[in-house]
């Protein structure tokens, strides 16, 4: 069929003319061949670039984890801490109210009860 074409467009128009539209599909061919490689290796381009985003983005996810399983470390410590405070400041009212000498401690030298205490603020012996 192809052939037919081609010698019936010889005839019509001249193998000159038959010749130069070849050239012409051929150029267009490969201007289209390239440009398709030009498109093919941004694209390539494009993933590569979008795979070392999506690695960055999970690196940070693992590393904002890690900080926020510190950070409630952290968060239980100082809760401790306050706890600890809060009884250590219970203890020193009840010594307060059940020694007379712990009443009036800041005009005099410190009792003994309450330099045990700032010794072992856990109630600890």
């Amino acid at each position: 069929m192809s052939a037919l074409l081609a010698n019936l467009g010889l005839h019509l128009v001249g193998p000159r003319v038959m010749l130069g539209v070849l050239v012409a599909a051929a150029i267009a061919l490969a201007v289209a061949l390239w440009d398709l490689d030009r498109v093919r290796n941004k694209a390539h381009d494009a993933q590569n670039a979008l795979d070392d985003a999506a690695s960055t983005i999970a690196d940070q996810q693992a590393e904002i984890k890690q900080i926020n399983d510190l950070l409630d470390v952290k968060r239980a410590q100082v809760r401790q801490s306050h706890a600890r405070l809060d009884a250590a400041a219970e203890r020193l009212k009840a010594l307060e109210e059940s020694d007379a000498d712990a009443k009036t401690w800041a005009d005099r030298p410190v009792p003994d009860g309450i330099r045990h205490w700032l010794h072992n603020p856990d109630g600890r012996q």
